[in-house]
Parts: structure tokens; C-alpha cells; sequence
């Protein structure tokens, strides 16, 4: 297994694993707040028609029915949704490179992105999420750009979902078998935006690695 593969999932799930980007963050042109706007809305309504309308056309044309189960994820898979007062930040990027986690004989761009756009908010106390893209224009309207895999990157980021399963069927597992009081006390750290806390009070509690901590956590955290 290649160098950086356990990570895989956990940059499909947000794509959150940034190119080299120039330090100064700008905030958005009207028609990259226009992108922004349309994407927010998609995550918001988990419409698929929509997010896919929102990749740049050299990336729609490089989806086949090999690599359909890549691109539905990337499409479908959010964890997080964000509110209407989220806050749009553009930053140009400098490499020219995918990010490390994908390796360069499995994925290719389609087309160059030239800017990162990230929709930030507040999820709590102390607590913010992003999500991350990196995008580029077409004759002034701006698109979402995702690396296309090859048959190997088929392969490899299909042996990656699966595993990404299992890993979420444990969690939910053993998410269910946290009894009182330590399920209220967890529940209560996460309420408060305190998830860090939570993983290591967890941790501490069973002897569990971090990884499936983090996993258990994130499940009790959608738990009602």
C-alpha cells in the first residue's frame, strides 16, 4: 500500500488537504461568491444534478462509468452542512501539483485549478469547519476542478471506500455499546464544541487507538 493511503478517505470525504497556496487569502470575486453560493446551496440540499452542473466541463468529461462510484462520492459524501451565514475566502494557489495524497500515476487534472475557494463557519465554540476547493474559470465563470483517476486510481480509491466502510460499521458498533454516564459526558463535550476533549476522554475510557476515536465520535456526534 502506497505512502499516505490511510488518509484517503478522510480527504474524499471534504477535500480538505490544500495545494501550496500563496499566504494571502482574498475575498471572493462576484462571480467566484457566485460559485460559492451555488455550491453552499447544493451541500445544503444535497442535490447531486446540481453539484455535478458546478464541475468544470473537462472534469464532467472525464466521467465513465469506470470511475462513476469516485465522482459520486466526492458529489454525494458531506458530512457537515453549511449555515447561511458562512464566510467565503479565495486564495490563489502556487504549485501546480495534486496534493500529496493522491498519487501523480493514479490522477491527473483535467485542467489546471488556479485558485482554492473555502467556505468556513462557526460549528460551536472554538469550533469551525471548511470546505475546500479548488477551482478554476472558464471565460469568467468559475467551476469546481477534481483530479480524474486512472483504472489504478479506480481501484485504488474504490479499496479505500471499502475500507472506509468497514471502518464507519465498527464505529457505529461501537458507538452503540457507550454506556452512562460516559455517553452524556461525551455527548456534552461534543454539544459544547469540545470534540478534541471528547476523543481523548474517550480514549483514555476504552484504550482505543485515535483513529477509531475519531470515528466513534464522529457517530456519536449525529447520534440523537
Amino acid at each position: 500500500m502506497r505512502a499516505g493511503s490511510p488518509q484517503v478517505i478522510a480527504f474524499l470525504a471534504l477535500l480538505l488537504a490544500r495545494l501550496a497556496a500563496s499566504s494571502q487569502a482574498f475575498s471572493a470575486d462576484p462571480a467566484q461568491e457566485l460559485l460559492a453560493r451555488q455550491f453552499a446551496a447544493a451541500v445544503q440540499t444535497r442535490e447531486s444534478g446540481k453539484m455535478e452542473q458546478l464541475l468544470h466541463p473537462k472534469v464532467r468529461a472525464c466521467i465513465d462509468a469506470s470511475n462513476r462510484e469516485y465522482f459520486d462520492y466526492l458529489i454525494n459524501n458531506f458530512q457537515n452542512t453549511p449555515p447561511a451565514d458562512y464566510i467565503v475566502t479565495i486564495t490563489p494557489l502556487q504549485s501546480k501539483t495534486l496534493p500529496p495524497i493522491f498519487p501523480a500515476d493514479m490522477f491527473t487534472y483535467p485542467v489546471q485549478p488556479t485558485h482554492q475557494l473555502e467556505i468556513e463557519w462557526n460549528s460551536g465554540p472554538n469550533s469551525y469547519v471548511s470546505l475546500i476547493r479548488t477551482i478554476a474559470d472558464v471565460n469568467g465563470t468559475w467551476f469546481v476542478v477534481y483530479p480524474c483517476p486512472n483504472a489504478a486510481g479506480v481501484k485504488f480509491v474504490h479499496e479505500q471506500l471499502v475500507r472506509g466502510r468497514e471502518q464507519q460499521a465498527r464505529a457505529l458498533a461501537l458507538a452503540s455499546t457507550i454506556e452512562e454516564p460516559l455517553r452524556k459526558e461525551l455527548k456534552t463535550l461534543l454539544t459544547q464544541g469540545q470534540k478534541i476533549d471528547a476523543i481523548k476522554k474517550y480514549q483514555a475510557a476504552t484504550g482505543t487507538d485515535r483513529t477509531t476515536a475519531v470515528n466513534v465520535m464522529n457517530v456519536l456526534e449525529t447520534a440523537k
